[in-house]
C-alpha cells in the first residue's frame, strides 16, 4: 500500500501487459533510471533481511515508482494552464 490508503489500488495491467509495454516502450534513459532506483534503495536497505527479501521490496519500489510517476504526469497534464493576454 502506498501511503495512508486503508486498500490498495486496482491493479490495471496484467503481468504479461506490462512485460509486453516495456518490451516496447522501454528506452535506454528509463533503464539508467531504473538503475539509479535499484542503487539509492540497495544503499538505503543495506544489511537488511535476506537478499530475497530486498529483491521483492526492491521490485515493489520499481513499480511503485512507476506508479506515483504516471500519477504525477496525469495530474501536470489536468492542470489548469495559466491565462495569458
Amino acid at each position: 500500500m502506498i501511503g495512508n490508503s486503508k486498500r490498495p489500488p486496482a491493479e490495471l495491467i496484467s503481468p504479461q501487459e506490462a512485460v509486453d509495454l516495456a518490451l516496447k516502450f522501454s528506452t535506454t534513459q528509463s533503464a539508467f533510471i531504473a538503475e539509479d532506483i535499484e542503487r539509492e534503495y540497495m544503499k538505503q536497505t543495506e544489511g537488511e533481511k535476506s537478499p530475497r527479501w530486498r529483491y521483492g521490496w526492491l521490485l515493489a519500489t520499481l513499480y511503485n515508482a512507476g506508479r506515483i510517476q504516471g500519477i504525477r504526469e496525469e495530474r501536470q497534464r489536468r492542470k489548469p494552464k495559466p491565462l495569458t493576454l
